[in-house]
């Protein structure tokens, strides 16, 4: 437990000390700037320019999403702050975490990284039997391009928090503690549509082995309950305020614009989510979406029992399975709800607990298989992500702002084949993958708060 920590708190030293040493131009100009240009704002007038990075202060921490939940944190649903009623779309418990805590806007650089550490600390305390190294599988996770959201002012790391609390109570079998894990997802995103269906899709899979209709419904049930009632609990906050209606944060989803649509190319607003969630697509979903379709007809037709993912049904696999359909329907509803736009794909994957959960489980079935096919699949996949990248219309050419996908290239082989890690060239590669992500979660951080085109 105390490597643990001091990884992850190492991490965000040196987070720090880069981000620090950036601002000054000298230093800039001679490492980063030599290769990347920054993102800046003028008078709403977004470009890239090659100079230092900014000084984080109260006013531009507060950015993009991040002013919705302080207007939050200080007025509520308060419609004429606001400036429209498109602040129902947020969801209270995390403003209520940052006033309680009384602390100006860039404490909750460390109220975030905070939950984000315990969070982890949960999730391995619930998996730790099943994970090979865990020093190993801690540095892959502060590799992950995707750490930087975890330092800004968003509900990733609350959530987090309390899904990892839900998870436990799942696996442990201690009811009271996910209800309140679960509901307090539910006060924290609204978690009442993927999450819930997540649940019913699982019931669904497992039904197909153990054939238990009732059991399937009061499971379901059960589950579902504390979203039901945290998703109420919302609607009824929001209703006490002026213009609020029962189930308002549905009502004003209309000014994203989230319909039903076949996709029409590749985009996003940002090319630094763009490559991550190239990554996510074909190496997270396009696996997961094999493993349970493949595994769906096995339980089916009962064939082929030895797969090593066939997924009995214990509480473990209840929740690996539980998180590849939430990611899978995060994947669906993004494709087919934005018209092709991928923006805040990678965020809503790769910042979740049941990611996570599948990070810190899910190799004990994926060791199983031959070294050769994982080396064999994962080439085929990454090569897809790459060219995809380079031949979307959004897409031109390759810079530093496409390292994202490289680096969740470079996670994803670590994870993949932990089972080598006392190798020299992996023990290297992984340390140097970790540095890398300094500077990476550094450059996105200057990118938030310079206000340029958000990757979240």
């Amino acid at each position: 437990m105390r490597n643990n920590i001091l990884i992850l708190l190492t991490f965000f030293a040196a987070f720090w000390v880069v981000f620090l040493l950036l601002q000054n131009s000298t230093i800039y100009n001679s490492t980063l700037g030599r290769f990347a240009d920054n993102w800046v704002n003028h008078e709403g007038k977004r470009q890239r320019v090659n100079q230092p990075f900014q000084q984080v202060n109260n006013t531009n921490y507060l950015q993009w999403d991040g002013v919705h939940y302080n207007l939050i944190k200080e007025h509520g649903y308060d419609i004429k702050k606001a400036g429209g009623d498109y602040i129902f779309a947020f969801f209270p418990f995390f403003p209520f975490l940052w006033k309680i805590t009384a602390l100006p806007p860039v404490g909750v650089i460390f109220i975030n990284y905070f939950l984000f550490t315990i969070a982890l600390l949960i999730l391995y305390k619930t998996f730790q039997t099943d994970i090979p190294s865990k020093i190993n599988l801690l540095f892959i996770i502060v590799s992950l391009p995707s750490i930087a959201v975890f330092f800004i002012p968003y509900t990733e790391a609350t959530f987090l928090l309390v899904g990892a609390i839900g998870l436990y109570g799942m696996v442990k079998n201690k009811y009271w503690l996910f209800f309140i894990g679960f509901f307090l997802c539910a006060l924290t995103k609204p978690s009442y549509t993927f999450l819930f269906l997540a649940i019913l899709s699982t019931e669904v899979f497992f039904l197909i082995q153990h054939k238990k209709i009732i059991h399937a419904l009061r499971s379901t049930f059960l589950k579902g309950l504390p979203l039901i009632l945290g998703t109420l609990t919302v609607s009824t906050i929001q209703y006490s305020f002026e213009g609020g209606t029962p189930m308002k944060f549905v009502e004003v989803q209309k000014y994203w614009n989230h319909v039903f649509s076949l996709p029409n190319g590749l985009r996003d607003w940002s090319h630094e989510g763009f490559g991550i969630s190239l990554g996510v697509i074909f190496l997270i979903v396009v696996p997961l979406t094999t493993i349970l379709l493949k595994t769906s007809y096995s339980k089916l037709f009962h064939t082929n029992k030895s797969l090593p993912y066939y997924f009995d049904y214990t509480p473990k696999n209840y929740v690996q399975v539980l998180s590849a359909f939430y990611l899978i329907g995060i994947f669906l509803f993004i494709v087919f709800f934005q018209g092709g736009s991928l923006h805040g794909l990678s965020r809503y994957v790769l910042c979740t607990p049941f990611f996570f959960a599948l990070l810190l489980h899910a190799f004990s079935y994926i060791k199983k298989t031959t070294k050769s096919s994982r080396v064999l699949y994962f080439c085929i996949l990454s090569v897809l992500a790459i060219l995809t990248m380079g031949f979307a219309g959004y897409s031109s050419g390759f810079n530093f702002s496409d390292t994202g996908l490289f680096l969740l290239i470079a996670s994803l082989f670590f994870w993949l084949f932990q089972d080598v890690s006392h190798a020299k060239f992996y023990k290297t590669g992984l340390f140097l993958t970790v540095f890398l992500n300094v500077i990476w979660t550094s450059y996105l951080f200057n990118t938030y708060i310079a206000n340029g085109w958000i990757y979240t």
